[in-house]
């Protein structure tokens, strides 16, 4: 089971925990790897991107009834609102009062680092809205392309 633990510094504890329970005794393995939340979003980012560019190139000129591609949609949508859950940590820690001795540099630093994890909830968001829906809806469209302006200006 993949297990992320809040740390006093902001750390996130990611990695597997494997039990394996015998008749005789318990033996447990655990591997644990002390990653930065904001890496680990990096990371997850990417690799929804790739999915969902991997989902559009497969299944997006097949029919909605297509099972397989409903299935891996469904899954994908998932994933994408653990994703927006995961950031939404963050952006709430971010949101706390900073302490009073930052100074000006390093508010506009956590300012913008800010911005952009709610940049990232919003294309989560656009992604499980649009994945699945032809490309010139009209409301994807005007949603991709807002989207697109602000990365431009981040």
């Amino acid at each position: 089971m993949d297990i992320y633990h809040r740390g006093c510094d902001s750390m996130r504890l990611a990695g597997r925990l494997t039990m394996i329970i015998g008749a005789c005794g318990v033996a447990a393995t655990t591997t644990l790897l002390a990653v930065p939340l904001s890496e680990l979003i990096l990371q997850e980012d990417a690799k929804l991107t790739a999915r969902v560019d991997a989902w559009q190139k497969q299944c997006s000129d097949k029919p909605t009834y297509d099972e397989n591609c409903m299935k891996q949609r469904y899954e994908l949508c998932g994933d994408l609102g653990k994703f927006v859950a995961l950031v939404n940590d963050d952006v709430v820690m971010l949101r706390k009062p900073a302490a009073p001795n930052i100074d000006a540099a390093d508010k506009r630093t956590l300012d913008a680092h800010l911005r952009h994890m709610e940049y990232l909830i919003d294309v989560a968001t656009h992604r499980m809205r649009c994945l699945g829906r032809s490309p010139s809806d009209p409301t994807c469209k005007a949603e991709a392309a807002s989207l697109e302006k602000r990365k431009s200006q981040q």
